[in-house]
């Protein structure tokens, strides 16, 4: 609960302070009096965008301070959502500054404006005109029947179960997109790999045989200077080596005769005249044996220059491409087979999405029988008497829908395949249509007030700001709304804006919101009632003066019963 709130020059109010009570807190003035700055005071507190015209005029800045405090498993709860609490307190703080950089403040330390509106949702809740409107939303009318009926677990199962479906519907398409833009291009595919595969091209073969080639053109040439580099070493009579021979022989004779002479290395130098001779006849023998293959390199040179011009790629681009197209093939062969178990796995969770919506849709209708007379319960309660009031559910056919029960196909959407409208007769000889087309503004306004007493209010945020949900009440059903308010109270603190005394004389503590022009300037002051002020409000309220005591008994009487001090 909000323990205490400021206010410091927030549009026409210069200083304000209130210390709030538990249970229902009531504000309470004049029409035009200023007590939407204190609802606009709670907006920033919640996060909502601040404007730089909410400053009030003379002044470099405005701010809103609260001090909160909750029990231990309010506390517990806001540590679960990553806000740590000190002795179960809470203080947050707003500002506005005329450059438009406001700041915000959780327990002192800087927020941002996300941080707070994500801790605002978890605290305040507010309850006023857009709220009738929001009421109009179809999907505002399914959220409640779901909270009322107690199904978010069943609606969060088939949540999960839609995003597998929708998980693995994805997945197929596009492996049969993939499939069918590889199917499209298949033959072309299998052609060029044929081709290709005919002619076998190799790594790095045509600089191969390009150099090939190029000793070819040379071939005779060379097999002329390795003959004659033949004829030199050994294939004559006055070969280097045949000389050499002769020499070793002379030498050898020489040290028969005993004349002693250092070793030459004639041997070695033999021994590699040999091995060179043997290398030139190698050489020679393969440049003949390549002369006769000179017409097939030319030949396959061409073939392959001829491919790579066709396919405007060169030879090694060429052998990357057709792994491409390999991989390619293999792939088809391979998404024809996932598309298979994807397509048992689609047909198999079709059938768990449909069970979840029809255990929530059923779930659905349940809840609707309940939740129809619980709210005109609450409508006879605030006068309505004439009203009825029925929840319609009914599940969307779409022939395109993945839901199928009963070969019938539903819309699979986001919170299940039903749609929900809330139906209203509001006079027994008039035609019974939706929220939008029957009730007229007054109301829709207890229509909505009473979907606020439903059984169950006591949930969600512990503020709730009620912004004159008793505009058009009649002061006969005033008493009932009090009772009714007061219980809700119990388990929230309950922040009301009201011009109805039976409302305020209700209320544990009551603040006046007064609107005075001084010097040109206006000026609102909040003040907290006690005992004869309080008194004097209510009669004010009431219509009439202190002076009339007939007013004035009423109102001590409305005090006496609200159990209040006069």
């Amino acid at each position: 609960m909000i323990v205490h709130l400021r206010i410091r020059d927030l549009i026409v109010v210069k200083e304000a302070s209130l210390e709030l009570a538990s249970g229902l807190n009531v504000l309470t003035g004049s029409t035009g009096s200023g007590k939407s700055v204190l609802l606009a005071a709670l907006s920033l507190l919640a996060g909502e965008r601040a404007r730089a015209d909410w400053i009030r005029s003379g002044a470099e800045r405005a701010s809103v301070e609260a001090l909160l405090e909750f029990d231990e498993s309010r506390s517990i709860a806001l540590s679960e959502e990553g806000f740590q609490l000190e002795d179960d307190q809470l203080s947050l703080r707003r500002e506005i500054r005329q450059d438009g950089k406001g700041r915000a403040f959780i327990d002192g330390a800087p927020a941002s404006v996300a941080e707070m509106r994500r801790l605002g949702a978890l605290l305040f809740e507010r309850q006023d005109q857009h709220e009738q409107i929001r009421l109009l939303d179809p999907s505002y009318q399914l959220n409640l029947l779901d909270t009322f009926g107690g199904l978010e677990t069943l609606r969060a199962d088939y949540q999960l179960k839609l995003e597998e479906h929708r998980q693995i519907r994805k997945a197929h398409a596009d492996k049969a997109k993939r499939l069918a833009r590889l199917e499209q291009e298949e033959e072309y595919l299998r052609f060029q790999l044929e081709e290709i595969e005919g002619i076998a091209p190799q790594p790095g073969e045509i600089e191969e045989l390009t150099d090939r080639e190029r000793r070819l053109r040379n071939a005779s040439k060379i097999v002329q200077q390795t003959e004659k580099a033949l004829e030199l070493v050994d294939d004559s009579p006055e070969a280097i080596r045949s000389q050499l021979i002769k020499l070793d022989k002379t030498l050898e004779k020489l040290k028969s005769l005993g004349v002693e002479l250092e070793d030459a290395g004639l041997d070695t130098t033999l021994l590699n005249l040999e091995e060179l001779a043997e290398s030139l006849r190698v050489r020679n023998q393969d440049l003949s044996s390549e002369a006769l293959q000179g017409e097939n390199i030319s030949e396959r040179l061409n073939r392959l220059h001829t491919l790579e011009r066709k396919h405007n790629r060169k030879l090694d681009e060429l052998l990357l491409w057709i792994e491409e197209i390999r991989k390619d093939l293999d792939e088809m062969e391979i998404l024809r087979s996932e598309l298979l178990i994807l397509a048992k796995e689609e047909k198999a969770s079709a059938l768990e999405l449909g069970k979840h919506a029809k255990t929530l849709s059923d779930a659905r209708q349940g809840s609707g029988k309940k939740l129809g007379p619980a709210w005109q319960d609450r409508l006879v309660s605030l006068g309505l008497n004439a009203t009825t009031l029925r929840i319609e559910v009914t599940p969307r056919e779409d022939e395109e829908g993945w839901i199928q029960i009963e070969d019938r196909n539903y819309a699979a959407g986001s919170q299940g395949m039903d749609a929900v409208r809330v139906i209203v007769r509001t006079n027994p000889d008039s035609r019974e249509g939706t929220l939008r087309e029957i009730p007229s503004g007054g109301e829709l306004s207890r229509i909505a007030l009473a979907c606020r007493l439903l059984p169950g209010s006591q949930e969600g945020p512990p503020v709730l700001v009620l912004d004159e949900v008793d505009a058009g009440l009649g002061a006969d059903i005033a008493p009932v709304l009090a009772t009714q308010l007061l219980k809700l109270s119990e388990s929230k603190q309950l922040l009301l804006v009201t011009h109805q005394p039976v409302l305020a004389a209700a209320a544990g503590r009551q603040f006046n919101v007064d609107k005075r022009i001084c010097a040109g300037e206006t000026q609102v002051e909040v003040q907290r009632l006690e005992a004869g002020e309080r008194l004097a409000e209510i009669i004010r309220m009431l219509g009439g003066e202190s002076e009339d005591r007939q007013v004035r008994e009423h109102a001590e009487f409305l005090l006496a019963r609200a159990g209040s001090s006069s």
